[in-house]
Formats: C-alpha cells, sequence, structure tokens
C-alpha cells in the first residue's frame, strides 16, 4: 500500500486534531473541488461560491469530531453538511429579498432528493476525476488517450489511427488502463466510504 492510501485512509483520523494544518490542507485540496462543484450546482452564483465554499469548509472544521463512523460513511455525512450550509445560504439571501427558496414542505423533500441524486452524481465524477489522474501517474501519454477515447466511444480502429499505432497495441493498452482505472475506482471507495 502506498504512502499516499496511507494517508487517505488516516485523513479523516488526522482533521479531528485541530492544531494538524497539513491535515486540513489536504483534506481541502482533495474536497474542495467536490465541494465547489457541488454549490455550483446547487445554482450557487459564481461570485459568491468561493464565499459558501470557504464556509463550508469553516463548518466541516468545526464538525468534524461529530462524524461517526459507525452511523454510516463520510460522504454521505459531507453531503448533509453541504446540503444543509446552501439550504442555510439561500435562506438568509431570500430572508433578504423576502422571498422563499421552498414553497412548500413537499417541495423541500423534492428538492432534496434531487440534491441528494446530484450530490451522488458529483461523488462518482470526483472518484472517477480521482481515478482517471491516478491512472495519468502510471501510463504513458499515448495508453491513456486510447483509453480515454474508447470511453468517449472512438472504436479501435479509430483510436488506432488517430494515434498513430497498431490496432493489436490499441486493445492492449485499453486493457492494462483499463485495469488499473477499475482498481483504482475500488481503492477510492473503499478508502473514501468506508464505515
Amino acid at each position: 500500500m502506498t504512502d499516499q492510501w496511507i494517508t487517505r485512509k488516516t485523513l479523516l483520523l488526522r482533521t479531528l486534531n485541530p492544531d494538524d494544518e497539513s491535515a486540513w490542507e489536504e483534506f481541502v485540496d482533495y474536497y474542495g473541488r467536490f465541494i465547489y462543484h457541488i454549490i455550483l450546482k446547487m445554482g450557487i452564483s459564481s461570485s459568491t461560491s468561493d464565499d459558501v465554499a470557504q464556509q463550508i469548509v469553516i463548518k466541516l472544521w468545526k464538525k468534524i469530531n461529530t462524524y461517526d463512523s459507525s452511523k454510516g460513511s463520510f460522504r454521505p455525512w459531507l453531503s448533509t453538511v453541504i446540503r444543509n450550509s446552501v439550504n442555510e445560504h439561500y435562506r438568509k439571501e431570500n430572508r433578504r429579498k423576502e422571498n422563499a427558496f421552498f414553497e412548500g414542505e413537499e417541495n423541500q423533500i423534492s428538492v432534496e432528493n434531487d440534491i441528494d441524486q446530484m450530490i451522488q452524481n458529483e461523488w462518482e465524477n470526483h472518484l472517477t476525476e480521482e481515478a482517471i489522474k491516478h491512472v495519468k501517474e502510471v501510463f504513458s501519454g499515448k495508453a491513456v488517450e486510447a483509453f480515454l477515447m474508447g470511453l468517449d466511444g472512438f472504436s479501435n480502429a479509430d483510436i488506432a489511427e488517430k494515434l498513430d499505432i497498431a490496432l493489436p497495441s490499441v486493445k492492449v493498452l485499453k486493457a492494462r488502463v483499463k485495469s488499473c482505472f477499475i482498481s483504482e475506482m475500488r481503492k477510492l471507495t473503499r478508502n473514501m466510504e468506508r464505515r
């Protein structure tokens, strides 16, 4: 197991120590993009998104010691903090505008379900991006390009032509990268969503 995975597994434990600045820097580096994407998809304007993201990180810093892994994995807990923070932002904003964000309780449940699905989709995208980042560190450019082109729907023949490599090489490269990608996704899922 690499040092990266040892660090990832212990990152949440390290963040419990408010004096461990490096743990928080690593935490923000890893989860910051995820948080930012979620709040933009939840309709936070780009002009206030940095402030809202910063408020969420501060809230996480204050509440991380309340996370209980026996009650569930970290990602749903993180999602709840993000959702509640964004809802709080809208309530404050709407008080200023004297509008209601939610028209009724039934609408709130529907919106929360939509938000939960959006957060799940964004989390899967985040894990995929992290796995692809790892694959790019392991494999050369053409191997990764062949794999990504395959994901984009290009045929093996088109990939061979565009990358100027033999057709059998395309199949081998894609298979190797795919195997590494799947393995990395499993590691990420196991280490980032475990209870």
